[in-house]
């Protein structure tokens, strides 16, 4: 049996065409997969190249560079499970450890604690933590570092030991910290009370216009 070669080229030709069709009904199936349980914006655009479509982990956090990676790229981010992650909109809630001393006001908007222990604060923070609609715990202790390893101890805590409120932006910004550990005498007066505007930065929509001051 003879195949005439100029018939062949023709059906490898409509072949290919239909391939192509195929593959192009289906954009879905051109998508990132990253399985880190915190998603930064350098890493999302190191992962994403030409993509626009993200999997996610279930559980996975998204930190403020991400999202704003996402916004900008106009990413489509989808969590592995039955949902994603709730968005957290009350801000941050203060644990003061023992008696460890302020030394100033704090505004009224924060949320404010006071426990006897550094391991009872530390059982409170992950409690806190795992509240709907909390973003993130600030601790006051005169251990710091004790608190900060105690904590991280537990799988969804992220806690950072900050001086300042410049670091307090980096891990929370970078590295999606949600437990911040301060000694108010260890970073001075100064720096605590700029530490205790992170509130206003992060949720400056929940703070009242007419906010007053408390004494701790």
């Amino acid at each position: 049996m003879t195949i005439d070669p100029q018939l062949a080229e023709q059906v490898v030709a409509v072949a290919l065409e239909r391939l192509h069709a195929e593959g192009s009904v289906r954009p879905d199936t051109d998508h990132v997969v990253i399985d880190d349980p915190v998603v930064t914006g350098e890493l999302l655009e190191q992962k994403l190249g030409s993509s626009r479509q993200v999997e996610l982990a279930p559980g996975s956090i998204l930190t403020p560079t991400a999202r704003d990676v996402v916004a900008r790229l106009g990413v489509a981010c989808q969590w592995r499970g039955p949902s994603r992650p709730q968005e957290s909109t009350a801000g941050w809630c203060l644990l003061l450890s023992g008696t460890v001393m302020v030394g100033q006001r704090i505004p009224s908007f924060w949320s404010v604690e006071r426990i006897d222990t550094d391991t009872t604060v530390v059982a409170r923070a992950v409690a806190r933590i795992g509240t709907t609609g909390v973003q993130g715990v600030l601790v006051f202790s005169t251990r710091p570092h004790q608190v900060a390893c105690l904590a991280n101890r537990n799988q969804h805590v992220r806690a950072a030991v900050i001086r300042s409120l410049s670091e307090a932006r980096q891990v929370w910004q970078e590295f999606g910290a949600n437990l911040l550990v301060l000694s108010p005498s260890e970073a001075g007066a100064l720096e605590t009370g700029r530490v205790l505007q992170l509130y206003v930065e992060t949720a400056v929509e929940l703070a009242p216009a007419d906010w007053t001051e408390t004494t701790d």
